[in-house]
């Protein structure tokens, strides 16, 4: 999936000149993030903050690292869709790996680091 219009802003900033130069204005592109919700098999797992571009790519490296598949062609689907103020990612796992989400549910341990991993 290509980045979205709006996980881009563009901002006016200040360009401080050296050397005799005048000073002037530049504008930056911005990423912008929200929030990404992550669903297996219709369970919720996690919310991160992410810039929404290539989410596909981020739903499988998210799998992977979390242990849920051992390969990227054990994941089923991705369905990424726009939500109010974000994106829900839904993956489709087969029902041999859905167990670990399950329990992670039922302990409902919270997310609290950039990379996904989780912490008690």
């Amino acid at each position: 999936m290509n980045a979205p219009a709006s996980s881009v802003a563009t901002f006016a900033a200040q360009n401080l000149a050296f050397l005799g130069q005048a000073d002037g204005q530049v504008f930056r592109d911005v990423p912008v993030e929200a929030p990404i919700a992550i669903e297996y098999n219709g369970i919720g797992y996690a919310v991160m903050m992410a810039t929404p571009a290539d989410l596909e790519a981020y739903a499988i490296g998210f799998t992977l690292l979390e242990g849920l598949v051992t390969k990227a062609s054990d994941i089923e689907s991705i369905d990424v869709h726009p939500i109010e103020g974000g994106w829900v990612m839904r993956i489709t796992l087969p029902p041999s790996q859905i167990e670990p989400v399950i329990a992670r549910a039922r302990s409902s341990r919270p997310v609290h680091s950039c990379s996904g991993r989780t912490t008690k």
